[in-house]
């Protein structure tokens, strides 16, 4: 398995450079087409409108704190390290984002790692769905 940059799990660019371009491409490999993309967003879709019938609609404060900065920072290294040695996972990167949004008190912050998150998600779906026969 080729190794990944340092970078791809928390340098500071913009989401699309950073994470996407690296996990969808799949190392070298043509990014997935975008119906697969298109499915597993309905599928979110269809779950968001179960979620929202079963609950309807939820305003929960966002309970983020500076406090998470240490498990931030573990996660950090940990998917820094797993990627450098060729040992990198979805999980890895997932609980690097998911802790770096915990860390957001900022709005427009704490949405635009939440975004991250979602994309990250996604695209470990997507890699999931390839592995079907």
């Amino acid at each position: 398995m080729p190794r990944l940059p340092k970078s791809v799990c928390h340098e500071k660019r913009p989401a699309r450079a950073r994470k996407l371009e690296p996990l969808v491409a799949g190392h070298g490999r043509k990014p997935d087409n975008l119906t697969t993309t298109t499915a597993v967003l309905n599928e979110v879709y269809r779950e968001r409108q179960a979620q929202a019938k079963k609950w309807g609609l939820q305003d929960h404060p966002d309970g983020t704190d500076i406090a998470y900065k240490g498990l931030r920072n573990h996660y950090q290294m940990v998917c820094d390290i797993h990627h450098t040695t060729g040992k990198g996972t979805w999980l890895d990167i997932l609980m690097e984002e998911t802790y770096e949004a915990f860390t957001e008190e900022n709005e427009t912050s704490l949405r635009a790692e939440l975004v991250q998150c979602a994309a990250v998600t996604i695209a470990w779906i997507e890699a999931i769905d390839r592995r079907k026969p």
